[in-house]
């Protein structure tokens, strides 16, 4: 059985922010080898994001992770690779937005690079012959992930559902039962746990209009896996069920000069407030 992982590469500027950049990968194992696919990750694709790097910018560590019942497998590793010397980096709050695409030049995967060359920016825009080597060097980081067979997760139509939530019940431990109308595609199979979002529910004024982690209960009923407090049902919302499937990187296509907010570094201090219950 084949398994998705996901790569999430930490960064951190001079000034003290971070960011992350995601990728993913298909093994055909359903227990891959993370500490194996990490190294592998750092000996051919960390180096050349490395080169891609302003001086005042670093790779600091990387994590891999999949899924499995009722919990995440990952392994994390800490690194210290500085960025290309005499070379400065550009500022915290721009990026570059690639256009990843897949075999057919169908589907399109935004990524935004930061940390680049500051040279490749001039006038708000996207300059790349303003920096001898560049462009070889994001040509070398765009081929190993390629090469990697990198990706990122698209919507698998086929296997998705939408459709209207016609009523809800709080069942007496405190989780949500949802009853389903109109259903439109395919969900998944009696017993499964995975993520739904809902929207419009009492005139969107629900707390239950958000994603969550439901079970499938019954033929058109799901239940919220953990307590939710939520108020008499009064009208009618929607769900929508979003399957995914695996799709590799095959080219790039256009690159601009995008916005994208870096945060606080990560492994120093929190960057986000902690869960908060919802009952």
């Amino acid at each position: 059985m084949a398994t998705v992982m996901k790569v999430v590469t930490n960064f951190r500027g001079q000034a003290g922010y971070g960011w992350s950049e995601v990728h993913y990968r298909l093994s055909s194992s359903d227990t891959p080898d993370l500490k194996a696919q990490l190294n592998s990750y750092l000996a051919n694709i960390a180096p050349a994001r490395q080169v891609l790097l302003g001086e005042d910018c670093k790779i600091i560590g990387a994590r891999i992770s999949y899924p499995r019942a009722g919990a995440i497998a990952s392994f994390a590793a800490k690194y210290d690779l500085p960025g290309t010397a005499d070379m400065s980096g550009t500022a915290p709050a721009l990026s570059l937005a690639i256009n990843f695409k897949d075999t057919t030049f169908t589907k399109t995967k935004v990524l935004h690079l930061r940390g680049f060359w500051d040279l490749v920016e001039f006038n708000e825009e996207y300059k790349p012959g303003n920096a001898p080597g560049w462009v070889d060097a994001l040509t070398a980081w765009k081929n190993a992930l390629i090469a990697g067979e990198y990706g990122w997760p698209t919507k698998d139509a086929a296997n998705s559902a939408r459709g209207q939530v016609v009523n809800y019940v709080q069942n007496a431990e405190g989780t949500v039962k949802l009853t389903l109308a109109n259903v439109v595609g395919t969900l998944p199979i009696l017993g499964s746990v995975f993520q739904c979002a809902f929207s419009k529910i009492n005139k969107s004024e629900s707390v239950l209009n958000d994603t969550f982690l439901v079970e499938r209960t019954g033929a058109l009923e799901l239940t919220t896996v953990q307590q939710v407090g939520v108020g008499p049902f009064a009208t009618k919302g929607k769900f929508n069920y979003r399957a995914v499937t695996f799709t590799r990187y095959a080219e790039t296509g256009a690159i601009s000069l995008g916005e994208r907010r870096m945060g606080k570094s990560p492994g120093l201090i929190p960057g986000r407030s902690r869960a908060r219950r919802r009952y």
